[in-house]
């Protein structure tokens, strides 16, 4: 008798996931799959059926009779094991030795994930996955339908961040170009600052007191970072030799586009050529076979028109 060890839960923090929600939107994905497909739902009276032809396809062998396709079928994919006081539906194994994967029903699909999503401590899809891996078949999408209905996960989901926002500024001396770099003021760098500002006995000798070093860090301004860029004749340059490069390459293809045209015309050209040709040869062996026909049919033709003269005729 087979067993399979239950999951150690690790999370005492029951996941607020409505049961009646998840079969509903389980029973969505199954109905986008017709009968004929591989992806049709597995339920008890399914599992039990399968069991039945597995065990009629022994009771053929031993009897002598030829088992039906439908039990061959089912024979080659799966067999039926006890786990327990239990007959469960099983993968099919090559050896004795291979890892015993149950067929989970349907109807018991919340109970697994929920246990599976409370043994990795409100774990992802690919975690519960993995402690799926050589124990039960799941259907993936019923894990990721599960996720997205636990509120206890929703809080804790991360969200893309946004970009750095960047602005130019350009000075009155249009010889200089800077671009400054604007974050969001972090308080823990500010404090530091503050702090600094606050302890430091090297640093600049202010005429104001103490308390309006502490002031005048408070009211430094959202941390920048500026570099200087190019010179705008610099920067000319490369647009210049940019658009130098672009106009070169719509030269060339229009001169390809060009070349193309020709070489079409020329085809076109010579097909009507080839075609009149085609049609005179025609016109002359049309002449020629109406001619032989008319000798045979008047009965003059000899040999002579035939195949013509020799040299000393």
């Amino acid at each position: 008798m087979m067993e399979i060890e239950p999951v150690v839960l690790q999370n005492a923090e029951i996941p607020d996931v409505d049961r009646e929600q998840f079969n509903i939107e389980l029973q969505k994905y199954y109905s986008k799959h017709n009968e004929n497909s591989k992806k049709l739902k597995w339920s008890r009276e399914r599992i039990q059926s399968v069991i039945k032809l597995l065990d009629d396809f022994s009771l053929a062998k031993s009897e002598g009779r030829r088992p039906t396709n439908q039990e061959y079928h089912y024979t080659r994919k799966y067999e039926a094991v006890n786990i327990g006081n239990q007959r469960v539906l099983i993968v099919k194994r090559k050896h004795s030795s291979d890892p015993v994967v149950q067929i989970v029903p349907t109807e018991e699909f919340y109970d697994r994930i929920l246990e599976a999503h409370l043994a990795t401590g409100h774990g992802r899809r690919d975690k519960i996955v993995l402690a799926f891996k050589d124990k039960y078949i799941i259907l993936v999408n019923a894990i990721t339908i599960f996720l997205n209905l636990c509120k206890t996960c929703l809080p804790n989901r991360s969200y893309p961040r946004r970009g750095i926002l960047v602005k130019t500024l350009i000075a009155d001396d249009l010889s200089n170009t800077v671009q400054t770099d604007h974050c969001e003021t972090i308080p823990d760098i500010k404090e530091e600052i503050t702090n600094n500002c606050e302890d430091d006995e090297n640093g600049p000798v202010s005429p104001s007191p103490s308390s309006s070093s502490s002031q005048h860090c408070e009211t430094l301004p959202d941390w920048k970072r500026r570099r200087i860029i190019q010179d705008d004749n610099d920067r000319t340059e490369v647009v210049s030799t940019l658009c130098g490069t672009f106009n070169d390459l719509n030269a060339k293809k229009l001169a390809a586009e060009d070349l193309k045209i020709k070489i079409l015309e020329d085809e076109l050209r010579f097909k009507k050529e080839l075609q009149q040709l085609q049609l005179e040869i025609a016109r002359k062996e049309l002449a020629i076979k109406t001619e032989v026909y008319n000798q045979v049919r008047d009965g003059t033709m000899n040999p002579h028109n035939l195949i013509g003269f020799t040299k000393h005729d």
